[in-house]
């Protein structure tokens, strides 16, 4: 069975960088990670919103974001959410003890993109969200961050880099593979046993 996980936020909202903001523990009281609100880390990390890392120092584990990602979340929607259960999902999985390198993880990434597939700890992470959120949110969730993109990259004049490009594409290959996924375990439902009437 799943573990379930608790999460508490901060009711008031952060009006500081680099504050905790909550945490995540188990359903017996276990931290898993700490929440922190950092623009600084999410810019020199070359990150858009939000992303997990581990200490090994501390041995703890902290999802940052920004404080704009922050004020979303904290409205428990379920769509803004989904970013936020993938962060968890890559700590519950394990994903961050692979011993996988940035570099390496980056290069498996660009070419399961190319492919036309999505990662499969990007996939499993996925997965985990919509245990939380659900598909329909999941999916709503993905192409808002896909629309939100592809405004920044227009933006930024950056929608025909190759790096942008490849971004979309996965946003795609994400939400074609969570479709599927949720139809084949909807296939792979035992049907009740039909009575006979003689």
């Amino acid at each position: 069975m799943r573990k379930k996980y608790d999460i508490a936020l901060q009711e008031e909202p952060c009006k500081k960088q680099n504050c905790k903001v909550g945490e995540i523990k188990t359903e017996d009281g276990k931290l898993v990670a700490d929440i922190v609100v950092s623009d600084q880390v999410i810019d020199e990390a070359n990150m858009r919103v939000m992303f997990v890392m581990f200490h090994p120092e501390t041995k703890r584990y902290v999802i940052y974001m920004t404080m704009e990602q922050f004020g979303k979340i904290r409205g428990r929607d379920k769509v803004e959410l989904f970013a936020f259960y993938h962060e968890v999902g890559h700590i519950y999985n394990g994903d961050l003890e692979h011993g996988m390198t940035g570099d390496e993880y980056r290069t498996e990434r660009a070419a399961a993109t190319r492919l036309g597939k999505v990662m499969d700890i990007e996939l499993n992470a996925d997965k985990f969200a919509v245990g939380y959120v659900g598909a329909r949110n999941a999916v709503l969730a993905l192409k808002k961050m896909q629309a939100e993109r592809r405004l920044l990259d227009l933006e930024q004049g950056h929608q025909s880099f190759p790096k942008a490009q490849a971004a979309l594409k996965e946003y795609d290959a994400r939400i074609v593979a969570i479709e599927e996924w949720v139809k084949q375990k909807r296939t792979r439902r035992p049907r009740p046993a039909r009575r006979n009437n003689k």
